[in-house]
């Protein structure tokens, strides 16, 4: 059963909005979007990489005052800490790709457009 835009799939994951081919303006506020859920989600990855870092220095010192009971809930941290990560990596992957598929479908509609002036220009 195919998803009408943005609807779910049976499988429960949603269907991609694929704009119409003539809709220049939907293109372009998707690729505003997109590049907007990319760079917040952007600066999220690097927020969590420093917290990581912190909680390793943390954790190090811990480790120096032999206070273990703290080194496991700083560990306990950093490994759910790490999970998120990996799912916002994971989630600026397939935005990316996303992003550059609007790209392409952008960069085609301007070549075709030179492409049918230049013809015009010629007749």
């Amino acid at each position: 059963m195919a998803a009408p835009n943005g609807g779910c799939v049976e499988d429960g994951g949603v269907a991609p909005a694929e704009p119409a081919p003539d809709d220049d303006d939907a293109l372009d506020m998707r690729f505003a979007a997109l590049q907007a859920k990319v760079n917040v989600a952007c600066r999220q990855f690097v927020l969590l990489n420093e917290q990581i870092r912190d909680l390793k220095r943390l954790c190090k010192r811990a480790e120096r005052n032999n206070k273990s009971a703290l080194r496991y809930s700083i560990r306990m941290k950093m490994s759910i800490m790490t999970g998120v990560k990996m799912m916002y990596d994971h989630y600026i992957t397939a935005n990316l790709a996303e992003l550059q598929g609007v790209v392409a479908l952008l960069e085609a509609k301007i070549a075709a457009r030179r492409y049918s002036v230049a013809g015009r220009v010629q007749d």
